[in-house]
């Protein structure tokens, strides 16, 4: 979920006039910790979205006004979230963690 929102984010907001961008991703991820980690590095005009106020959720449908809930997500679903403009280039990173998937794994990480 993260991942599908960061991508929109940049390809709709990175480019004013709708240039197509380069777009890099790397995905890092273990077993053993249970966790993933993706960075999304691309040009573009700097925007730092942990910097940005979060847009408080609608309590109604009258209320709700479409967008704005992408940022939203991307906080709450991250287990870390980090940003830096480096080279002309926007990095977003975030980590996500689960359980253990594992039960039988010993603590050191190793199967009985």
């Amino acid at each position: 979920m993260c991942l599908d929102e960061a991508i929109a984010n940049i390809l709709m907001h990175s480019q004013p006039n709708g240039t197509p961008i380069e777009l890099r991703l790397n995905i890092e991820g273990t077993a053993n910790t249970g966790s993933a980690c993706i960075t999304l590095s691309s040009k573009g005009l700097p925007f730092n979205p942990i910097e940005v106020a979060i847009t408080p959720v609608a309590t109604s449908l009258q209320d709700a006004e479409p967008g704005g809930l992408g940022l939203l997500l991307i906080h709450s679903f991250s287990d870390e979230l980090s940003y830096s403009y480096q080279n002309n280039k926007n990095q977003l990173s975030f980590c996500v963690r689960w359980a253990d998937l594992n039960p039988a794994r010993e603590p050191n990480g190793n199967p009985d």
